[in-house]
C-alpha cells in the first residue's frame, strides 16, 4: 500500500508539472495531465481491489472505487465524451456523503482524547466533502459553485495554519499532519489535492494564476467536422462557415493586439 501511495503522489506531481507546461504554452502539457490522470485512476482502481480482497476493508474499497469513478468522469469531461456528468455527480456526491459521515465518526472517537484534534479532523473531512461538491458544481456549470469555492478558500488555509501547531494527543506532543497520515483511506491525499486546486483558483480570482489554453478546436467545430466527413455538401458548407468564422476571430484578435 505504501508503494501505491508513492505512485499516487508521483502521478499528482506529474499532473502539476503538466499544468505548468500548459501555462508555458507547451502543447504536450495537457497530454501529460490527461495520461497522468488515467494512470492515477488505474492506481485507485487497483487499490480498491486490494482493499476488498486483501485487506477486507469496505471503506477503502468504496472510497478508492469512487475516486476512480470520479477521475474517470473527469477524463470523460476532458475528452468531451458522453456520460461524464453522470459519473461526476454520482461519484462526487457519494464521496461527499462518505467523508461527512466519516468526519463525524472521527470526531466522536478523537474528541474523547483531544477535542482540538477532533475538531480539526472534522474540518478536514468537511472541507474535502465541500471540495467534491464544489468541483462537481464547477465542472457542470451549476449555480452555487462560487459560494462553495469562497468557503473553501477560507477553510483550507485555516486547516493548513492550525496543522502547523503541536497538540497533546495520547500523552505526546505531535502535529496534526502526523495524526492525519495515520487516518485510513486517502483523506490526506485529498486534502493536498484540494489545497492545490483551491490555491490556484483563489489566485485566479485576483488575476495571479495563469489560465489553461488549448490549440484544439471547440467541441462543436469538431462535431461539425465529423458531420462534414460523413455527410454531403450541406454539412461541408456548414462546417466551412464555422471553421472560417473561428479562424477569422483569432486573426482579428491578433491584429487588435498588435495595434495596441
Amino acid at each position: 500500500m505504501n508503494r501505491l501511495r508513492n505512485y499516487k503522489y508521483g502521478l499528482l506531481a506529474l499532473v502539476v508539472f503538466g499544468c505548468f507546461a500548459n501555462f508555458a504554452h507547451n502543447q504536450y502539457g495537457l497530454r501529460i495531465v490527461l495520461f497522468s490522470l488515467i494512470l492515477l485512476g488505474l492506481v485507485f482502481f487497483i487499490e480498491a481491489i486490494i482493499g476488498k480482497v486483501k485487506r477486507k476493508s469496505s471503506y477503502l474499497f468504496s472510497e478508492s472505487l469512487l475516486i476512480f469513478l470520479f477521475i474517470l468522469g473527469w477524463v470523460f469531461k476532458f475528452l468531451h465524451w458522453p456520460g461524464a456528468g453522470v459519473l461526476l455527480i454520482l461519484s462526487g456526491g457519494a464521496l461527499a456523503i462518505m467523508y461527512l459521515l466519516q468526519g463525524f465518526r472521527e470526531f466522536k472517537s478523537t474528541a474523547r482524547i483531544n477535542l482540538k484534534f477532533g475538531i480539526l479532523s472534522l474540518l478536514v473531512f468537511i472541507a474535502c466533502a465541500l471540495g467534491f461538491i464544489g468541483w462537481v458544481f464547477k465542472l457542470q456549470h451549476w449555480p452555487g459553485s462560487g459560494i462553495i469555492l469562497t468557503v473553501n478558500i477560507f477553510l483550507f488555509p485555516l486547516i493548513a495554519i492550525l496543522s502547523l501547531f503541536k497538540y497533546k494527543y495520547d500523552d505526546k506532543e505531535i502535529r496534526f499532519t502526523t495524526y492525519l497520515r495515520k487516518l485510513r483511506g486517502n483523506i490526506a491525499l485529498m486534502l493536498v489535492i484540494f489545497t492545490i486546486i483551491v490555491t490556484y483558483t483563489g489566485f485566479g480570482l485576483v488575476g495571479i494564476s495563469p489560465s489553461f489554453y488549448s490549440l484544439a478546436n471547440p467541441p462543436m467545430i469538431e462535431e461539425l467536422r465529423v458531420q462534414a466527413i460523413l455527410g454531403g455538401e450541406k454539412e461541408r458548407a456548414i462546417y466551412m462557415k464555422y471553421e472560417v468564422g473561428y479562424y477569422n476571430f483569432f486573426v482579428k484578435r491578433e491584429e487588435g493586439e498588435l495595434n495596441k
